[in-house]
């Protein structure tokens, strides 16, 4: 069928010429480029400290699992190298795709399905941003150690544990013990990324725990022995701690919602000393703008589309900074601050849309 198929695309495709070219993809080349992205990969993993045979031999046997975990563990050890991977199997399995059926295929089944189990696993489905999914992933590889899994539970969903009665003192300890803690560190790391853009969006003024975050794995990437690994868990751990205080910070200030203790952020910053009287003030002031901006947002619709609508909303920032705000503050502050607040208006309207 091939063939045919083959013939008669060149002889309709080049008006009967004789001696038509071949109008189909040149699959000598096509295979000796799918090789070429194979050792890619074999290479890549390499820089990483895992040899591709190690997965291959084990695909069979019962010590497949294992090494699907130390081969995760290692690609792991950096964004990065995780990203660098997944690109190069994707391509792997694009030309696969694209020789297939070649028969020449059959000679690397044993590297392509080392590589694409390895692949599936990295991409297992990550459950919503919450460090109990990363203390049930260190459950998991603790009892991976102890006892291998038979091939079968590799595309399995992971056991589930009951988290209400750990030790988390004793969580650390197994920690400590575990020999997947790159992977697990990478994915604690991808969790609190993810929380801190979330968290930037709804309120500017937490850079201070991005930068803090930064500067962890900063140190981090620098020296990653067993100490240092130890102690980047335990900052990490601390540090999605502050998250979930901070994510909860608008009810302890008494407001009602995340937008509005961002607009007190945003007015009382770079205020060198303030009294009880005006914080109240302040917290007084930047619900109410809220609820004013909620509602003319309401009426004026998309401020990125419209001068007049931008001319309004930014107007009654201003009237409802002037009506509010502390004596302290200079009409030359009031003008400042409601640049602000109008910016963040604009940003938080402009990421609901995306």
């Amino acid at each position: 069928m091939l063939k045919s198929l083959r013939k008669a695309l060149a002889t309709y495709a080049q008006g009967g010429k004789e001696n038509p070219t071949d109008p189909l993809i040149d699959e000598e080349k096509a295979l000796l480029e799918y090789e070429a992205a194979i050792d890619k990969v074999r290479a890549h993993l390499a820089s990483v400290n895992f040899d591709l045979d190690v997965l291959i031999r084990a695909r069979e046997g019962s010590e497949s699992w294992q090494a699907l975990l130390d081969a995760q563990n290692a690609v792991s050890k950096s964004a990065e190298s995780k990203k660098t991977f997944l690109v190069l199997a994707e391509d792997v399995a694009d030309r696969f795709r694209g020789l297939f059926p070649h028969s020449g295929l059959f000679a690397y089944e044993p590297q392509d399905s080392a590589i694409s189990a390895l692949y599936n696993l990295l991409q297992k489905p990550r459950p919503k941003v919450d460090i109990t999914a990363i203390m049930q992933d260190i459950r998991g590889v603790i009892d991976a150690a102890l006892e291998v899994a038979p091939k079968n539970q590799i595309n399995s969903s992971p056991k589930q544990y009951d988290l209400s009665g750990i030790d988390f003192e004793r969580l650390r300890i197994e920690f400590e013990k575990s020999p997947y803690k790159a992977k697990t560190i990478l994915d604690l790391q991808e969790r609190i990324e993810a929380r801190l853009e979330a968290m930037l969006k709804l309120n500017p003024t937490r850079i201070d725990l991005l930068k803090r975050y930064q500067e962890i794995i900063a140190e981090y990437n620098q020296d990653k022995d067993d100490a240092e690994i130890q102690r980047v868990f335990e900052e990490l751990f601390k540090t999605h701690e502050a998250l979930n205080e901070e994510e909860k910070r608008y009810i302890r200030e008494g407001f009602k919602d995340d937008k509005a203790l961002a607009v007190f952020d945003l007015l009382s910053k770079d205020v060198d000393a303030i009294t009880k009287s005006d914080i109240t003030k302040l917290k007084k002031v930047a619900q109410d703008l809220m609820d004013a901006i909620v509602q003319h947002q309401q009426v004026l619709g998309n401020l990125r589309d419209r001068a007049s609508s931008q001319a309004q909303m930014k107007a009654a920032i201003i009237d409802q900074l002037l009506a509010g705000m502390p004596d302290d503050f200079s009409n030359e502050d009031i003008e400042a601050r409601a640049d602000v607040v109008f910016q963040y208006v604009q940003q938080l309207q402009f990421s609901t849309l995306h």
